[in-house]
């Protein structure tokens, strides 16, 4: 018997927790979607306009493209500015800038206003996640939103709404294919092999 044979082994390493899926939070990192051309208006009117680009289809949810304009047209430099002031002081998650929703197929609703919070445990959905950037300029506000729905709704009519009552936008509404967009995820796939990850 050696010296190190008579050392006890140490105990077993406590069982690692679990860390809850964050699928609800945004598109897989590690996929790469089938991408759906769209190129239609959700509204126009007035100064502004809403269109949808594309979605991008995953395994566990689909990405919906969003590009918006506001453009100055015959507004004061007061009223321009009046507006500039509101729209960047605006909290972003009210729905006086910009919010959407979606009316799935089996009848339920999600918005980009009643999202879960990290930590409050599983999330089943459905979710509505909105990322945005935008910017103003002396003739125009400009921006772009990736809403992300989770999970893949069934397939059936999905029903796309905005409503911006700053920008002088109301509630607007454009009907998607849900059937499309989970076919289309049936042909996302994985940047790796799942027995290489």
């Amino acid at each position: 018997m050696s010296f190190f044979d008579s050392i006890p082994a140490p105990p077993p390493p406590p069982q690692r927790h679990r860390e809850p899926s964050l699928d609800w939070l945004r598109p897989p990192s590690d996929e790469l979607p089938a991408v759906l051309p769209v190129g239609r208006l959700l509204w126009r009117g007035g100064d502004a306009v809403v269109g949808v680009s594309h979605l991008e289809a995953y395994s566990t949810g689909c990405s919906i493209q969003i590009r918006w304009m506001h453009r100055r047209g015959s507004k004061t430099d007061g009223d321009w500015n009046a507006l500039l002031d509101r729209w960047m002081g605006q909290d972003r998650q009210s729905g006086e800038v910009l919010r959407f929703g979606v009316g799935l197929p089996d009848g339920q609703k999600a918005s980009t206003q009643n999202v879960p919070r990290s930590g409050s445990g599983p999330v089943t959905g459905p979710v509505l996640m909105a990322r945005a950037e935008a910017g103003a300029s002396k003739s125009a506000i400009t921006g772009s939103v990736e809403l992300w729905l989770y999970p893949l709704p069934a397939a059936g009519e999905l029903l796309l709404a905005v409503e911006g009552a700053l920008l002088g936008i109301p509630v607007s509404t454009m009907v998607l294919d849900a059937g499309e967009i989970r076919r289309a995820a049936q042909r996302s796939g994985g940047f790796w092999a799942s027995a290489q990850q």
